[in-house]
């Protein structure tokens, strides 16, 4: 797993640094913005939150993750 920054421009995330990645790869994004408080507990805790966490997938089969705080 590699963190990356992103801007998001005219509904495009554009990629700050480049990725070695085969044309055509499917990831997975997860979208924290910029001065969000980081999640407190160990990586388990974390993972587990991040997993219980509601899901939508959109039409282009991109999946959104809704807070809903």
């Amino acid at each position: 797993m590699k963190t990356i920054t992103a801007i998001y421009e005219q509904g495009v995330l554009r990629l700050t640094q480049p990725v070695e990645l085969p044309e055509g790869t499917e990831v997975q994004v997860v979208i924290i913005k910029n001065g969000a408080s980081a999640p407190k507990g160990n990586a388990a805790s974390i993972l587990a939150a991040i997993a219980a966490l509601p899901e939508e997938t959109t039409s282009s089969g991109v999946i959104v993750t809704v807070d809903e705080t």
